[in-house]
């Protein structure tokens, strides 16, 4: 397993506060500040909802537009190969 599948398979590293999201909502993680990450949420049909560029260890995601219910949370970053997903309620 190499450095990179481990960082994918944890997805404790991302907390968002407060979820489920209420309105706007922040992702902490553990990238570092000042590096660029792509977020992007899916809906459960897999359909892209949102796809933004975000720079630093603290995100913003809004449920502004969004209906209530499970999406998709995925984050990549400049520094890792691979991506993390999260599964995110919205209110």
């Amino acid at each position: 397993i190499t450095n990179t599948s481990l960082f994918e398979l944890n997805q404790s590293l991302i907390t968002v506060m407060p979820h489920p999201v209420t309105g706007t909502s922040i992702i902490q993680t553990p990238f570092a500040d000042g590096s660029e990450t792509v977020v992007e949420l899916f809906d459960l049909t897999g359909k892209r909802i949102m796809d933004t560029k975000q720079a630093g260890n603290q995100l913003m995601i809004s449920n502004e537009g969004l209906s209530g219910g499970f999406y998709f949370l995925k984050l990549s970053n400049s520094e890792y190969e691979g991506s993390i997903v999260k599964k995110l309620m919205i209110q």
